[in-house]
């Protein structure tokens, strides 16, 4: 009995990338094996519902034969070329995401800062 090499050739912790490369594959014929990842080692076959959370990506394998086939398709797509993703990437903030929760932060901090010092005066004018 001949073993099969499977080359993993994705993998993702976006759920819409996942589903978009892992259909081209199919589409394209070739055999997949797809597997729910975590953090801490666990290993799954690809659940029926997929559930993005920090630490747990999704990779996607194929027989040895097909993997340089499987490469080219997965390179035509808008996705991230990646086999390993970050703990968090199932939600990369864009830097434009970051600079609007910078001025917020920020915003928030001057309110509660002014709203303390409103306060403190009310405080000394009432005794």
């Amino acid at each position: 009995m001949k073993t099969q090499n499977n080359i993993t050739v994705f993998r993702t912790g976006k759920v819409y990338e996942f589903d978009m490369v892992r259909n081209e594959l199919d589409d394209a014929r070739i055999p997949t094996f797809s597997q729910e990842q975590t953090s801490a080692g666990l290993r799954l076959a690809t659940p029926a519902t997929l559930t993005a959370d920090a630490g747990t990506w999704w990779s996607i394998s194929v027989p040895e034969e097909y993997a340089e086939q499987a490469q080219q398709i997965i390179l035509s797509l808008p996705c991230d070329h990646k086999t390993d993703p970050e703990v968090w990437d199932f939600a990369t903030p864009t830097a434009k995401q970051n600079l609007q929760w910078f001025y917020r932060i920020n915003a928030a901090l001057w309110v509660l800062g002014l709203l303390w010092y409103v306060i403190q005066y009310v405080i000394d004018r009432w005794r």
